[in-house]
């Protein structure tokens, strides 16, 4: 008669499971901060991944010339003052504004179908303030928009 171990067999199951969930399990989301710890806005959505969000700094009237292409699922917030410990959009203003003025672009558009959260910003110019084309599951809140030149006529993209 021959004596196998059972405990030990069910220990090396247990770990050989647990090391195959830490393996699968999705990577934490990050917080990036514009301008502290990335400079520009459209720099920080190409180094962010899935999942993460983005903070702005609004400090009473920031203004962040862009036109944006969102082609990931992210939250953006602005409103945030300088030192990322409190959040007012109407006291720290951040202003997405359109970086040339002739109305061609949107200031943000997304591709596709992601999920985008966009909170607390002040959104200036362009053909569309905020453009999603395709399936996007999109929530806006605490935004205002202004100076907007869209019409019928147009393409959204400027005929791109």
């Amino acid at each position: 008669m021959s004596f196998r171990p059972r405990f030990g067999t069910r220990v090396r199951r247990g770990l050989a499971f647990g090391l195959l969930l830490l393996g699968v399990s999705p990577a934490r989301a990050e917080i990036w901060r514009v301008p502290t710890q990335i400079f520009t806005m459209a720099t920080a959505i190409e180094t962010a991944a899935p999942g993460d969000t983005i903070r702005v700094v609004g400090n009473g009237g920031a203004t962040y010339f862009v036109n944006l292409i969102i082609d990931k699922d992210l939250t953006i917030e602005g409103g945030w003052r300088a030192d990322f410990q409190l959040r007012d959009p109407e006291v720290y203003v951040s202003v997405l504004r359109d970086t040339n003025g002739v109305f061609i672009r949107p200031v943000v558009r997304i591709d596709g179908s992601r999920r985008v959260v966009i909170d607390g910003f002040h959104i200036l110019g362009g053909r569309f303030g905020l453009y999603a084309e395709g399936a996007a599951d999109l929530t806006v809140r605490n935004c205002w928009f202004r100076e907007q030149e869209n019409g019928d006529d147009i393409l959204p993209f400027g005929g791109k």
